[in-house]
Protein backbone atom coordinates (compact mmCIF):
# COMPACT_ATOMS: atom_id res chain seq x y z
CA UNK A 1 0.00 0.00 0.00
CA UNK A 2 1.21 3.49 -0.51
CA UNK A 3 0.69 6.43 1.58
CA UNK A 4 2.30 9.52 2.23
CA UNK A 5 3.88 11.37 4.70
CA UNK A 6 2.48 14.18 7.33
CA UNK A 7 2.75 17.50 5.12
CA UNK A 8 2.83 19.34 7.81
CA UNK A 9 5.50 17.65 9.95
CA UNK A 10 7.59 17.14 7.33
CA UNK A 11 7.83 21.12 6.74
CA UNK A 12 7.97 21.87 10.39
CA UNK A 13 11.61 18.94 10.16
CA UNK A 14 13.09 21.07 7.35
CA UNK A 15 12.42 24.59 9.28
CA UNK A 16 13.60 23.19 12.99
CA UNK A 17 16.46 21.58 11.18
CA UNK A 18 17.60 24.67 8.85
CA UNK A 19 16.89 27.39 10.61
CA UNK A 20 16.55 26.52 14.51
CA UNK A 21 17.13 29.62 16.01
CA UNK A 22 14.45 31.95 13.60
CA UNK A 23 11.43 31.41 16.00
CA UNK A 24 9.44 28.35 17.78
CA UNK A 25 7.48 26.29 15.74
CA UNK A 26 3.85 24.60 15.57
CA UNK A 27 0.88 24.20 13.69
CA UNK A 28 -1.54 26.00 15.45
CA UNK A 29 -2.50 29.39 15.10
CA UNK A 30 -0.50 31.71 17.76
CA UNK A 31 -3.82 32.76 19.49
CA UNK A 32 -5.15 29.86 19.71
CA UNK A 33 -2.56 28.44 21.90
CA UNK A 34 -3.51 28.68 25.59
CA UNK A 35 -2.46 32.04 27.05
CA UNK A 36 -0.06 30.90 29.86
CA UNK A 37 1.48 28.18 26.89
CA UNK A 38 1.46 30.73 24.71
CA UNK A 39 5.60 30.69 23.34
CA UNK A 40 7.37 33.98 22.81
CA UNK A 41 7.13 35.83 19.75
CA UNK A 42 8.83 34.72 17.27
CA UNK A 43 6.22 32.30 16.67
CA UNK A 44 5.87 30.22 13.16
CA UNK A 45 2.83 28.24 12.63
CA UNK A 46 2.41 25.38 9.43
CA UNK A 47 -0.92 24.67 8.22
CA UNK A 48 -1.68 22.18 4.84
CA UNK A 49 -4.34 24.51 2.54
CA UNK A 50 -4.59 21.56 0.38
CA UNK A 51 -3.64 18.39 -0.64
CA UNK A 52 -3.51 16.88 -4.15
CA UNK A 53 -2.86 12.85 -4.68
CA UNK A 54 -2.15 11.32 -8.13
CA UNK A 55 -1.91 7.94 -6.67
CA UNK A 56 0.08 5.95 -6.51
CA UNK A 57 2.79 7.97 -7.79
CA UNK A 58 2.66 11.55 -6.05
CA UNK A 59 0.88 13.79 -3.69
CA UNK A 60 1.25 17.94 -3.70
CA UNK A 61 0.97 20.01 -0.30
CA UNK A 62 -0.02 23.59 -0.25
CA UNK A 63 1.45 24.92 2.52
CA UNK A 64 0.91 28.01 4.37
CA UNK A 65 3.29 29.72 6.34
CA UNK A 66 1.97 31.87 9.26
CA UNK A 67 4.73 34.67 10.96
CA UNK A 68 4.15 36.68 14.03
CA UNK A 69 6.34 38.39 15.75
CA UNK A 70 6.93 42.18 17.04
CA UNK A 71 5.93 44.10 14.09
CA UNK A 72 5.10 43.94 10.72
CA UNK A 73 8.28 44.46 9.50
CA UNK A 74 10.18 41.84 11.77
CA UNK A 75 7.39 39.25 10.69
CA UNK A 76 7.77 39.78 6.72
CA UNK A 77 11.18 40.03 7.07
CA UNK A 78 11.75 36.49 8.90
CA UNK A 79 9.32 35.08 6.51
CA UNK A 80 11.56 35.69 3.78
CA UNK A 81 14.23 34.14 5.55
CA UNK A 82 11.99 31.27 6.03
CA UNK A 83 10.48 30.98 3.05
CA UNK A 84 14.38 31.10 1.33
CA UNK A 85 15.22 28.01 3.81
CA UNK A 86 12.35 26.18 2.19
CA UNK A 87 13.49 27.09 -1.46
CA UNK A 88 16.71 26.94 -1.19
CA UNK A 89 15.89 23.06 0.57
CA UNK A 90 16.72 20.39 -1.97
CA UNK A 91 14.73 17.57 -0.50
CA UNK A 92 14.63 14.96 1.66
CA UNK A 93 13.01 11.15 2.72
CA UNK A 94 9.37 12.64 3.01
CA UNK A 95 9.05 15.99 1.12
CA UNK A 96 10.53 16.96 -2.52
CA UNK A 97 11.67 20.71 -2.80
CA UNK A 98 8.95 23.25 -2.30
CA UNK A 99 8.43 25.56 -4.71
CA UNK A 100 6.74 29.69 -4.53
CA UNK A 101 3.30 30.03 -4.54
CA UNK A 102 2.08 33.44 -2.65
CA UNK A 103 3.91 36.37 -0.41
CA UNK A 104 5.57 36.90 1.78
CA UNK A 105 2.92 39.36 2.96
CA UNK A 106 2.88 41.27 6.16
CA UNK A 107 -0.72 42.14 7.48
CA UNK A 108 -1.89 43.02 10.68
CA UNK A 109 -5.00 40.59 12.84
CA UNK A 110 -7.90 42.72 12.94
CA UNK A 111 -9.13 41.32 16.12
CA UNK A 112 -5.93 40.90 17.73
CA UNK A 113 -3.87 43.70 16.61
CA UNK A 114 -0.76 41.39 16.39
CA UNK A 115 1.30 41.60 13.18
CA UNK A 116 1.93 38.83 11.07
CA UNK A 117 3.62 37.74 7.94
CA UNK A 118 1.93 35.02 5.61
CA UNK A 119 3.43 32.50 2.41
CA UNK A 120 2.69 29.96 0.84
CA UNK A 121 4.63 27.15 -0.90
CA UNK A 122 4.06 24.05 -2.65
CA UNK A 123 5.39 20.91 -1.66
CA UNK A 124 5.42 17.06 -3.54
CA UNK A 125 5.10 14.26 -0.53
CA UNK A 126 7.02 11.61 -1.16
CA UNK A 127 5.31 8.59 -1.41
CA UNK A 128 6.15 5.52 1.57
CA UNK A 129 5.35 1.67 0.80
CA UNK A 130 3.95 0.07 3.82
Amino acid sequence: MTTFPDARLAALTVLRDLAPTEATYGTKDYDDIPEAERPELPYVAVRVDLTTVRYPITAQAALRILVWDVSEYAAEQRAWRLHAVLLDYRGGPDMGKPSPELGPQADTDDETGRPFAVFTVSARLRPQST
